[in-house]
């Protein structure tokens, strides 16, 4: 089995190889009877950030910047960059700069996802609330047919501004709109909020109205049962999800629900298949079976801390968690070009979450400084609650904390 794993992994490099060296042969072919084909540099841009040589994917980008300045393609790709690498304050400027002057971007109506893309990288990476909430609402004034804004727009009311019965008014107007199964999952999960029962009957309307498939409402109703916290539905409902689900999301679902199964978890095998699925994911070009590879690698070490956490090799299972926190990252910002949620504030690796809380603190004290805000002082005795109220008043959009 092992021969055969390794035999598997030495033909996937051979194939990653080949492939990659055929494309960059295409390119300079490409290049060299047209140097201005923009797609090829790109291309090659891509193939740089993909093995993480971020420097050389800037020098493309700077090439195509001089032939073709204002292109969404060249501003999404810099501004990933630019948050792939900790330059946060660059990429909030070129996001809000993009706005300002939107007009100049002829290809602005080819790419319908561009105010959606960018207003969750100004919510989950600047906490900017206000200036997601405009990109959200350009986005469905500019391209009224286009799901995801409205999705996006509902989303921002509902956990950003606290306003559920807003964000769940555009969300069913929208799925009668567009007969959309992700605006119909947003909708339930809006309930795991602050009543998941109501949820669980809007969950079984919804199905019977068609706007669900099978499996979506498999996988909800055991989401929305973990909420209700009916442990014997959840246990039924996961193994009813079974097929649905990775089956290493599955083994994690299940500890989770029964902490005794991770003793039938064997930890050697349980590494060697995580430096297998790393080695196979590290060779491995298409970014859809890339994010599936990343996905198990996150839950397999999500298990891993489990068991290392029961056997008391604390280090271990620290260790484990900040893989999986790496790995997040990756899966739901490092993959796509385009297609990709942004990265979240929790799943930042730690060696960038320094220079992404400073930037969020100079982006606040800029709006103290600029706007005509009055200051809240809270004085108080340690232990008398002060940090609780300050908590409580900070949790407004209208409030900015600047700390103790």
């Amino acid at each position: 089995m092992r021969n055969l794993s390794e035999q598997n992994l030495q033909q996937k490099k051979e194939i990653y190889k080949h492939l990659l060296e055929n494309k960059i042969k295409v390119c300079n072919e490409k290049l060299g009877s047209d140097p201005l084909d923009i797609e090829s540099y790109f291309d090659l841009s891509d193939i740089a950030v993909h093995s993480s040589q971020f420097e050389l994917s800037n020098q493309f980008l700077e090439t195509v910047d001089k032939i073709k300045p204002n292109s969404i393609k060249l501003l999404i790709r810099k501004v990933n960059n630019f948050v792939k690498t900790g330059q946060f304050k660059k990429a909030y400027n070129l996001i809000i700069k993009f706005f300002n002057e939107q007009e100049k971007y002829v290809d602005l109506d080819q790419d319908p996802n561009i105010f959606s893309y960018f207003s969750k990288i100004l919510l989950t990476v600047f906490a900017d609330y206000q200036n997601s909430l405009k990109f959200c609402l350009e986005s469905v004034k500019r391209f009224p047919s286009f799901e995801e804004g409205y999705k996006n727009l509902a989303e921002n009311y509902i956990y950003f501004f606290g306003d559920l019965s807003r964000g769940r008014r555009i969300l069913a107007q929208s799925i009668k709109k567009f007969g959309s199964s992700a605006l119909a999952e947003s909708y339930i999960k809006s309930f795991f909020l602050n009543d998941p029962k109501l949820g669980l009957n809007e969950l079984i309307k919804l199905k019977n109205s068609g706007y669900l498939s099978e499996s979506i409402f498999k996988i909800l109703y055991f989401n929305i049962n973990s909420f209700i916290g009916n442990l014997k539905k959840q246990m039924d409902s996961l193994h009813d999800i079974k097929n649905e689900i990775d089956e290493d999301q599955f083994d994690y679902e299940k500890i989770s629900l029964d902490p005794s199964f991770i003793d039938k978890i064997s930890l050697s095998l349980l590494q060697k298949k995580i430096r297998f699925i790393e080695d196979i994911s590290s060779f491995e070009l298409d970014q859809n079976n890339k994010k599936v590879f990343l996905n198990k690698l996150y839950y397999l070490n999500l298990i891993s801390s489990k068991k290392f956490f029961k056997t008391k090799k604390f280090i271990h299972e620290f260790n484990s968690l900040l893989k999986a926190k790496s790995i997040f990252f990756k899966t739901n910002f490092h993959c796509s070009i385009n297609c990709s949620p942004p990265i979240k504030v929790k799943s930042m690796p730690l060696a960038l979450f320094d220079e992404q809380k400073e930037c969020i603190g100079i982006l606040k004290k800029d709006k103290l400084i600029h706007d005509d805000f009055s200051p809240i002082f809270i004085i108080g005795l340690p232990r008398s609650g002060s940090t609780l109220i300050e908590k409580v008043i900070s949790g407004s959009n209208d409030v900015f904390c600047c700390d103790e």
